[in-house]
């Protein structure tokens, strides 16, 4: 099933203000549409603010080859000299920051079948190469880079046609090659996986199950001893939802979960309003307030910018009836509470979110789909 439309979320530490002090204002346009695409800071701190656009869905609902970067001190857009080797949409796209080369796996092609490959960005030639190849086929999957192993972790989303994967491996940029590393306890399809620093571990929440329906499962990887074990369930079904870590919260830092599809498929669809906090100490997930807006297919980013204590910011997304919602809203950490700010010009399901950090401060908000249903090349930037 291929929805149409996204939901954003960011996470940053905000200055007590007014309401809707924080505000939206558009940017230079894409070139192309992007709707399942993916965006990655790519200097990762560096002063120009540089993020790279990869794949994803056009207008007229081919798969993008092509590759933009936006740079947020001049807010142009520039198209990348050399497209991809392979169409990618549903993909992921991770920053290696041993190297500073972006890594793109899977996803399925403008056939819509699952791909087996993986590519590199270099930023200092903007070509892409292949490298390796994944032992599994992931579409609808998560990639998460893990600093105490140096790899990016690799699991779940589709492996071909509707066969949902428990399958998992590591790519390693020392070798560019791919391991197989334990398996999945669940089956996970448009679920979240988010590495917590202080346990060493990434938490697997959530998704679609192999029936196709939304889960309550959870589960953590270990890359000491390379296993998926079980750990407290969520308390509300999600998929297609997101996470952020959150970690002011305590020195173990907490994973919020929100929003994102309870029922799934056909007339009796419904989108969450339901947010829940994931405690890595007790291993167990508690309810936090309740979300004012549906925000289905969604991104997360955390803002260190916005004290005292960092909050998340939501944008867009499906409703249950799978319009486009503009609406944004902040959740505060500190007082587990969600507010409404500034709302979008434009609709954005099935866009990206990204917090451009080193002076410039703003979350990037592209593409996806817009109220009508159409793919929009519109940009916005978020002011915190």
């Amino acid at each position: 099933m291929r929805f149409k439309k996204l939901a954003i979320i960011c996470v940053f530490p905000l200055l007590s203000v007014a309401a809707f002090a924080q505000v939206f204002t558009d940017t230079a346009s894409l070139h192309h549409g992007h709707a399942y695409s993916t965006a990655t800071l790519v200097d990762n701190g560096g002063s120009i603010g540089t993020v790279l656009v990869v794949g994803g869905y056009n207008a007229d609902g081919t798969v993008v080859t092509g590759a933009e970067i936006y740079t947020a001190n001049y807010q142009t857009w520039t198209d990348n000299p050399h497209n991809t080797n392979h169409g990618h949409a549903m993909h992921t796209a991770t920053y290696i920051p041993t190297s500073g080369k972006i890594i793109v796996v899977g996803g399925v092609n403008n056939n819509g079948q699952v791909i087996l490959n993986a590519e590199l960005w270099d930023p200092g030639t903007d070509r892409f190469t292949d490298t390796g190849s994944p032992h599994h086929g992931h579409s609808q999957h998560t990639a998460v880079w893990i600093p105490t192993i140096g790899k990016v972790l690799i699991c779940g989303g589709v492996s071909s046609g509707s066969t949902i994967t428990q399958t998992a491996e590591l790519y390693d940029p020392g070798t560019g090659t791919f391991t197989d590393t334990g398996s999945l306890q669940y089956a996970h399809r448009a679920f979240t996986a988010t590495w917590i620093p202080a346990i060493g571990m990434v938490l697997i929440a959530g998704g679609f199950d192999a029936s196709g329906s939304p889960s309550t499962a959870a589960e953590l990887y270990n890359p000491v001893s390379g296993t998926f074990s079980v750990t407290g369930s969520l308390h509300h079904a999600h998929a297609y939802h997101t996470a952020a870590l959150l970690p002011s919260t305590g020195s173990q830092g907490t994973v919020l979960v929100n929003s994102g599809f309870d029922i799934g498929g056909g007339a009796t669809q419904h989108v969450s309003r339901y947010a829940e906090l994931y405690d890595p100490v007790s291993g167990t997930f508690s309810d936090t307030g309740s979300l004012h807006h549906d925000h289905a297919v969604g991104a997360a980013t955390y803002i260190p910018t916005l004290l005292p204590a960092g909050k998340v910011l939501v944008n867009s997304g499906y409703n249950s009836d799978l319009s486009a919602s503009e609406f944004a809203e902040l959740y505060d950490p500190t007082t587990f509470m969600w507010t409404d700010t500034a709302s979008l010009d434009h609709g954005h399901s099935a866009g990206t979110a990204v917090w451009i950090p080193s002076g410039v401060n703003k979350v990037l908000v592209n593409s996806g789909y817009d109220v009508n249903g159409s793919v929009t090349q519109a940009a916005a930037l978020y002011t915190p």
